[in-house]
């Protein structure tokens, strides 16, 4: 089975021709290494991304009919969305599309700039509703500037998502790696090149009482939270008592396999991998996700589910042992 093509095409640009040219070459580049490395590297180059800096070039590319996202062509993560015919974890986009007529609510937790929530409020998932969940103050705006492209089409909230909720936290930010963004435990000295912020935490359980979502919707959590995983899961026993469908990243990093083991061993639920193919395999044991995990430096996303869940039948059908 394969997904639907996500067409794509840049509405809007800043910076004249000069932009149109960066547009172009960043573009080409992704292609290329697209080509050479598949889903290994989705980054643009850097050099372009400096050139970009300099003028403060941004884009606008619509997905679909009327999907939009504002990147900063400057921003290694987001620009390479320019490209043509280069989709961003295009496995997920598989696992969502096979509930896309169904009524879901999306909660997408480390959405970023937003990426997933427009598309999962766009015209192909047109009967779901979404909140975009950000620790990043700096990066939050940005994902509110993308909801209000969007007619504010699903909610944002700046917050720390962890077991419990109202305590304050720093996160720090890798120069020019928003994507690595974590929690750490005290402030960095001042002066590092690395962005640290003050941000609030609130349980998944909170955010879904002080919401008040649609409790008869089915839930799909995407988790991409760096590191915490766990920590946020373990402040969602009730949410997890409705047997939502996870998506959740797994690092190649991690040896141990921890957010997988927790997943199995605590939750009891079943993990399933979608390749790069958009074949479904059925994941026994953590051993089979830890034989996925082929490089160190990169994440790799599951999606899990308990038997009872609403969305077991499907990935159960289409799975591959």
């Amino acid at each position: 089975m394969m997904p639907r093509a996500l067409t794509k095409r840049i509405v809007d640009q800043n910076g004249g021709v000069w932009g149109r040219v960066l547009i172009d070459l960043i573009a080409v580049a992704v292609q290329f290494r697209h080509k050479i490395r598949r889903r290994q590297d989705h980054r643009s180059p850097g050099f372009l991304s400096r050139l970009a800096a300099r003028r403060h070039v941004t884009a606008v590319v619509e997905f679909r009919k009327g999907s939009l996202l504002k990147v900063d062509l400057w921003d290694r993560y987001w620009s390479a969305l320019v490209a043509r015919g280069v989709e961003y974890e295009a496995p997920i986009r598989f696992i969502l599309s096979l509930f896309r007529r169904e009524p879901v609510f999306f909660l997408d937790a480390g959405a970023n700039i937003g990426y997933w929530s427009v598309l999962a409020t766009g015209d192909e998932f047109s009967r779901w509703s979404a909140i975009a969940v950000e620790a990043s103050p700096r990066t939050f705006e940005k994902l509110v500037e993308n909801a209000r492209l969007n007619g504010a089409r699903f909610d944002c909230l700046n917050r720390a998502l962890a077991e419990g909720s109202g305590i304050e936290v720093h996160l720090l930010t890798p120069e020019g790696k928003h994507a690595e963004a974590r929690v750490i435990d005290e402030p960095a000295p001042r002066g590092g090149v690395d962005l640290v912020e003050a941000v609030t935490t609130i349980s998944i359980d909170n955010l879904v009482e002080q919401t008040e979502l649609q409790t008869s919707r089915p839930v799909i959590l995407k988790l991409d939270v760096e590191g915490q995983e766990i920590d946020t899961l373990r402040g969602a026993p009730r949410t997890l008592s409705r047997a939502p469908l996870l998506i959740y990243e797994d690092h190649g990093s991690d040896d141990r396999c921890e957010v997988s083991e927790y997943i199995v061993k605590r939750l009891g639920y079943e993990i399933f991998y979608c390749t790069d193919d958009f074949g479904v395999l059925r994941m026994p044991h953590v051993d089979a996700v830890r034989d996925v995990k082929k490089r160190k430096s990169v994440g790799y996303n599951f999606a899990a589910c308990a038997s009872s869940s609403h969305f077991y039948a499907t990935l159960d059908g289409l799975a591959l042992e």
